[in-house]
């Protein structure tokens, strides 16, 4: 009867080492799904900064363009004042010749020809710069979005830090207040992407800890229920 007595107090406190696995096992399984929860929600986040990101974008290429239709329409009043000052007093003088009149606004006319067509060439380079940026920089979020949680922020980080460099520089010789503010702007997002970086981190680590502690309390229990069996 004794030994009887003690294989089912052996049975029952197996039982419950059984039924606290579990319990563990099942706190496990929600704790992994609210991380995974969290880790979508995290995901969600990023992507609508991104679409914010994207929006800004097209409201400071907006504000390129009006500089630059500013700086055409100065350069075409400039145009057109320099061709009055060629017509009415440049070459008025009674004893310059017709001719050399005429040669001298042809040269005039081509210059300002010549300096139209740099000016052209050069918005279209701009232009083809920022089409290619924005390209790259849609590949670059695609990647991203594939990438692990964790490679997704350093590499968002990385990325975001060098993406406007040559624009910011293009931007600046017509309009310096742009690109000091994107430069304070991408510090800022840098500074608060680093913050969550280290503080996701910081979580994973409590985590691991906590499942190390409980996987010790484990083998402990385990070991105490065979010797006591």
């Amino acid at each position: 009867r004794k030994e009887a007595e003690e294989a089912a107090a052996a049975k029952e406190q197996a039982e419950r080492f059984a039924e606290r696995a579990r319990a563990a096992a099942e706190a496990e399984e929600e704790r992994r799904q609210a991380e995974r929860e969290r880790r979508e929600a995290v995901v969600a986040r990023r992507l609508k900064e991104a679409k914010e990101l994207e929006e800004r974008r097209q409201r400071r290429r907006e504000e390129h363009a009006q500089a630059v239709a500013a700086y055409e329409a100065a350069r075409v009043a400039s145009e057109v004042e320099v061709k009055e000052r060629v017509t009415t007093h440049l070459f008025a003088g009674k004893d310059v010749k017709r001719e050399e009149c005429d040669a001298k606004r042809a040269g005039v006319q081509k210059r300002l020809d010549e300096q139209d067509f740099e000016e052209k060439q050069r918005t279209r380079r701009i232009e083809a710069q920022r089409r290619a940026r924005e390209r790259e920089v849609a590949v670059q979020l695609q990647k991203q979005a594939e990438l692990p949680l964790e490679r997704h922020h350093k590499e968002h980080a990385r990325q975001y830090a060098a993406t406007d460099a040559r624009q910011r520089y293009e931007e600046a010789r017509l309009q310096a207040a742009l690109s000091s503010r994107a430069e304070t702007q991408a510090r800022t997002e840098r500074a608060v992407t680093d913050r969550e970086n280290r503080h996701e981190d910081w979580i994973e680590e409590q985590h691991s800890k906590r499942r190390e502690a409980w996987r010790r309390v484990q083998e402990s229990a385990a070991e105490r229920a065979a010797a006591e069996a």
